[in-house]
């Protein structure tokens, strides 16, 4: 057997700046999708707390705005379809968020009271607009689909939190057991 080291090539790469919605003077990219477009925020330095949902594509950063006008979102993760998944801070309330869905130019509110009156957040998208996060006062993983949001539960634990979906469905976060470690988990086909 002979083996030989053949040089290998160092790659290179180009950071790109994003920029920045009109006004404002920093940014932050949270999620990305494959045609190379991103989410985030963009805000400005001096008050970070004006924070608002932002998309970045084709050399431009575009406000999604907000759920209000007076809050501040986030732009969390986007589907290669150009969905994006969310959150809003209620201005009429400091510790409450929505999570929301942006498609076609709209922002929906996608929150469950019933489910999580301490507010949610959105952290994942698919392709069909299905959304994953977490919601409050505990933190428990949700799956949102055709309107409605369920609570995933947990392992026994107090907390689980869902970060990503695929377009089959299947969604992978992480879970507290009743012995107190925490787990990763696949969530597929209901279980």
């Amino acid at each position: 057997m002979i083996a030989s080291a053949a040089p290998t090539q160092a790659q290179s790469y180009e950071v790109t700046d994003l920029g920045v919605v009109a006004g404002d003077n920093q940014s932050l990219g949270q999620g990305l999708n494959a045609l190379g477009q991103a989410t985030g925020i963009s805000s400005v330095a001096s008050n970070p707390s004006s924070g608002i949902a932002t998309l970045f594509k084709n050399g431009q950063a575009l406000s999604l705005g907000a759920l209000v006008p007076s809050d501040e979102s986030f732009g969390s993760a986007i589907s290669d379809s150009g969905e994006i998944a969310g959150y809003d801070y209620l201005s009429t309330s400091q510790s409450a968020s929505h999570a929301f869905i942006y498609s076609n130019g709209k922002m929906t509110d996608i929150h469950s009271d019933a489910l999580f009156p301490y507010g949610s957040d959105a952290l994942g998208v698919n392709d069909t607009g299905t959304a994953v996060g977490y919601g409050r006062p505990d933190l428990h993983a949700f799956l949102y689909s055709n309107g409605k949001m369920v609570d995933l539960g947990t392992f026994g634990g107090n907390n689980s939190l869902a970060l990503a979906i695929n377009n089959s469905g299947q969604v992978v976060g992480w879970s507290v057991t009743s012995a107190g470690a925490t787990h990763a988990f696949l969530y597929s086909n209901g279980k």
